[in-house]
């Protein structure tokens, strides 16, 4: 992989060094497949920005590394080094390696704008990035304008026409609501970051809760900067909530399961969305670790599964070779990281190495397998949002004696623990 060091008048030098038979069936083949050779051969066409035209082809990253929102962007940024590592390591795409230039916003969203038009500058055909959905609209006109693909981690819609999330947006709000059910919750009560965030939060949330014949409880907004969230955590409490879906980031997650302890909570369950099992947030849960669990796809527990699971030939080969590498235990937003790139690759590879190619390949309704989930961003199949398939999520609790995840809900009945 080639990775630059990218100069910024205002913010200095960016470091970029390493750290550590049926639908399923057809899924797992294209996988495999695809991971094990190099990616065929592609036509080159002119198009509508970047091309591929010399010996390599340019991709665009945009993560935070720094501030609140690096321990997100660290680890997507790792999951899609790996999977550019892994494109080039097997001869590239047509013979030519992904040059990989990445840029580091900070946290700041002003700065985007002006990054993503240095990648456009450079010639990128595509970009990955960034990981949130408050990050990625501020880039949705941008990238628009340009007309090249961006491959994002938002889990919100995405509102730009070239925006594309690969956000596993779906199916763990059902198994949420399911697993409430499943504890005897009368109710599902929700706290998110108030603004589109929660509204978003909202409209997955209550066809989930109906959809398992629960009511929805109480639905408290709060300020992501928020530092207590002591008073709307009571309000639940007095409301008679016992199964909570926090949404946010890891640190609100941290905020909420804090309050709770301190309120006697405990015998409660906290949800909570894949992304925000950072490794930053599960090395600080402690005491409410037992009743926290996390929607997760179902490649970051791959050895926990049964091996008559149908997900097991399509999530075993990435997770083994995470592991293989001596990398972190994986994370999901690793896996998002990954699968981007090689929902990247795979478009170059059947559509062509041109932006206006990526991108009509991306929105020609055919399926884009992923040790995470199979996505499809054709209209026919929910727009741009991703496509959860079946059996690809479970809840978990992370075990920090131990330092590993423990299923606490399948999808049809309580694994183990709480």
């Amino acid at each position: 992989m080639v990775i630059r060091n990218v100069i910024r008048p205002k913010g200095g030098t960016v470091q970029l060094g390493y750290g550590s038979g049926g639908r399923k069936g057809r899924m797992a083949a294209v996988l495999s497949l695809s991971l094990g050779i190099a990616l065929g051969a592609t036509a080159c066409s002119g198009g509508v920005g970047g091309d591929a035209g010399g010996d390599s082809i340019k991709v665009g990253a945009v993560f935070a590394l720094s501030g609140v929102y690096g321990a997100i962007g660290g680890e997507m940024l790792d999951g899609v080094r790996f999977a550019v590592d892994e494109v080039n390591a097997a001869g590239g795409i047509g013979g030519k390696k992904v040059d990989l230039e990445v840029k580091d916003y900070r946290s700041d969203q002003s700065l985007l704008p002006g990054l993503a038009n240095e990648l456009l500058q450079d010639g990128v055909v595509a970009v990955v990035g960034p990981e949130t959905s408050t990050s990625s609209v501020v880039l949705d006109p941008t990238m628009a304008s340009a007309k090249v693909p961006m491959i994002t981690a938002a889990g919100l819609n995405p509102k730009g026409a070239y925006s594309f999330s690969v956000q596993p947006l779906s199916g763990y709000f059902d198994l949420a609501a399911e697993f409430a059910k499943s504890r005897g919750a009368k109710a599902l009560c929700d706290l998110g970051v108030s603004g589109a965030s929660f509204e978003s939060l909202q409209k997955v949330l209550e066809p989930a809760a109906a959809k398992a014949g629960l009511p929805m409880g109480t639905r408290i907004p709060f300020d992501a900067a928020a530092s207590s969230l002591t008073p709307q955590v009571t309000q639940l409490k007095s409301d008679g909530c016992t199964a909570i879906f926090a949404g946010g980031t890891g640190p609100s997650v941290l905020v909420v399961s804090r309050a709770m302890v301190d309120l006697g909570m405990t015998g409660a369950i906290l949800m909570s969305q894949p992304t925000n099992a950072t490794a930053a947030t599960l090395a600080q849960l402690g005491a409410a670790a037992p009743f926290t669990s996390f929607g997760l796809p179902k490649v970051m527990v791959a050895d926990l599964l049964p091996a008559n699971d149908p997900a097991v030939p399509v999530v075993r080969p990435f997770a083994d070779a995470w592991k293989k590498a001596g990398k972190p235990p994986l994370t999901t937003n690793n896996a998002i990281g990954y699968s981007s790139v090689r929902v990247v690759a795979q478009a170059v590879k059947d559509g062509g190495p041109t932006a206006e190619a990526i991108y009509a390949d991306l929105k020609s309704g055919k399926d884009f397998p992923t040790p995470m989930l199979n996505y499809n961003f054709g209209a026919a199949r929910n727009g741009t949002l991703p496509d959860r398939g079946d059996g690809w999520f479970t809840f978990a609790r992370w075990k920090p004696d131990a330092k590993a995840w423990e299923l606490t809900f399948t999808g049809t009945e309580p694994a183990s623990g709480r």
